[in-house]
């Protein structure tokens, strides 16, 4: 019987604080992808190719 000897790949590991938003994705090639919260609403995602940030608009009017 032929052994395959590829390597098992290393999942990706996640941490999260305690109000259980996602803040870190370490990816299994060491590179990391960070959230930042403010109010409770997820405003920037930073990556190893950049950065996003995020805002939040209202379209509500008063009258």
């Amino acid at each position: 019987m032929k052994q395959d000897n590829k390597a098992i790949p290393t999942p990706a590991a996640h941490s999260f604080d305690r109000d259980r938003r996602l803040t870190q994705i370490r990816l299994p090639s060491g590179d990391l992808i960070s959230n930042t919260y403010s109010g409770g609403l997820l405003t920037r995602t930073a990556t190893y190719s950049g950065q996003v940030k995020l805002a939040i608009m209202s379209l509500c009017s008063i009258g």
